[in-house]
């Protein structure tokens, strides 16, 4: 006799996803999970070696580092301390706290007086320079936010933390070639499981999952805590801070040195791609990049970040806004080039494109390598020339300055030349011009309108800066 009984039937298996599918959800998931391991381990790991990883707390220097960044900080001794590192201090309003902010000088007693990038004024309390811990080197964004979560007494973000990560380990194990280290169970434990028969066990593997992530991200959390102190203050990201030799990836930026003394633009070319040149002043004259230039990638390295090389026949950078040329500015200008054609380095015309029909306040090259600076009052181009050449293939600082004391230049933070009976410039109207326009005329002229060498911070006052203040600027270094 021939029986159906449903009880003596084979349970059915389960629908898998197509084993392509399956593996490529597998693999996304476990990429974030090791990517969020990695990070995890920039944070933890300096801390064997000395390095202070710290906690962002607040938000005085966003938005390009926020609550919940964790900083690295490399130890320095007191003669390493240099205008416009980010420093982690000892909070000299909070006992047992710690401070994070840029060095912006140093007062008439000696104190370090700081300044969060986003604050509109410098901090009150000044700093004992032997309460420097370090410089901060290396930011590793979102990582340390379960202890701001904790320090505010917000559950539900650790749940969603945990809900997400467990979803990640779930997805891993769609993919039945998953490594060993992603699977909550062993190959001896699938052998021996139970016949298909036996009660359902996926609850209780669900929530040993979910148990296993919660336990991975509170260690995750207990990591970060242990190893990076809180700070009240943040700063902003982008590259290096003088004597750092850790160099990073791009997800976890360097620091960026605010631009000193108010510069009217003040470009960095720490750009990878595209047309830009981002201005650090916070004043938005964003320059366009012309002809045929190259970036230069940089890192970390004190001397070693990035800059812009112009070919030397079309390459330049203008700003973005026509506006009225003044008697009373600063041009500075890093550089480093073998040329013997010279050019211009920085200069002022009534074109943003092409040649200019009218031209003033260069720093230029001559062909034997000297720095010049030139203005035009009158119908009488003047210029001052450096006694030395500097074509050389070394970097060196060119700062201009005119005002009533009259027409100063400096090299590599240095006067190397003036004129105090020249004490204005050509009545124009025009742009800022990197790297290129007319200099027929002047005094050497070069045999190249164009400047073929690399440059890096680029800038423009309208003051004119203090002999103390170049000297500063250099010594800060690129």
């Amino acid at each position: 006799m021939i029986t159906n009984n449903m009880d003596d039937a084979a349970p059915r298996r389960p629908r898998r996803l197509p084993a392509p599918v399956a593996a490529t959800i597998s693999s996304l998931a476990r990429g974030i999970l090791l990517a969020a391991a990695s990070m995890l381990l920039w944070a933890a790991i300096p801390a064997t070696w000395g390095w202070a990883p710290t906690t962002v707390m607040s938000d005085s220097m966003a938005p390009n580092v926020r609550t919940g960044d964790v900083i690295v900080s490399m130890p320095l001794a007191g003669t390493d301390l240099k205008v416009g590192q980010i420093l982690l201090v000892k909070d000299p309003d909070h006992e047992g706290r710690l401070r994070l902010h840029r060095f912006a000088s140093t007062d008439d007693k000696g104190m370090l007086v700081l300044k969060g990038d986003a604050n509109p004024e410098p901090d009150s309390s000044h700093v004992d320079p032997a309460d420097v811990v370090g410089a901060g080197v290396l930011r590793i964004p979102y990582v340390g936010l379960p202890v701001v979560w904790l320090r505010d007494a917000q559950p539900l973000p650790l749940v969603a933390a945990a809900a997400v990560g467990a979803l990640l380990f779930l997805m891993v194990k769609m993919d039945p070639t998953t490594p060993a280290l992603f699977r909550l169970r062993s190959r001896a434990a699938v052998a021996s499981r139970r016949p298909r028969t036996a009660p359902n066990r996926r609850p209780f593997v669900l929530v040993g999952t979910v148990g296993a992530v919660v336990g991975v991200i509170l260690a995750g959390i207990g990591l970060t805590t242990l190893t990076s102190a809180p700070a009240s203050a943040a700063f902003s990201a982008a590259s290096p801070n003088p004597s750092s030799a850790l160099s990073a990836a791009a997800a976890y930026d360097c620091l960026t040195p605010a631009a000193p003394d108010s510069p009217y633009f003040y470009y960095r070319y720490a750009e990878t791609t595209g047309t830009s040149v981002t201005d650090t002043s916070g004043n938005a004259r964003t320059g366009t990049l012309r002809g045929t230039t190259t970036r230069v990638a940089g890192s970390c390295v004190a001397g070693a970040t990035p800059a812009l090389t112009l070919d030397g026949s079309t390459g330049y950078v203008s700003t973005p806004n026509s506006v009225a040329g003044t008697n009373t500015f600063t041009i500075e200008a890093w550089f480093k080039t073998t040329t013997a054609s010279g050019g211009r380095i920085i200069g002022f015309g009534n074109a943003q494109t092409g040649t200019s029909s009218n031209a003033d306040r260069h720093l230029y090259m001559t062909n034997a390598g000297k720095i010049s600076f030139g203005v035009q009052p009158t119908g009488t181009r003047t210029a001052i020339t450096s006694p030395i050449s500097y074509n050389d293939g070394a970097w060196h600082l060119a700062t201009a300055t005119l005002s009533s004391a009259g027409m100063i230049l400096y090299i590599d933070g240095t006067q190397v030349a003036t004129n105090s009976s020249v004490t204005a410039a050509r009545s124009l109207t025009g742009y800022w011009r990197v790297g290129g326009d007319t200099l027929s005329g002047w005094p050497s002229a070069p045999t190249s309108n164009f400047f073929a060498g690399t440059v890096d911070g680029t800038a423009a006052y309208t003051t004119a800066l203090t002999a103390a203040k170049v000297a500063a600027h250099y010594a800060a270094g690129r």
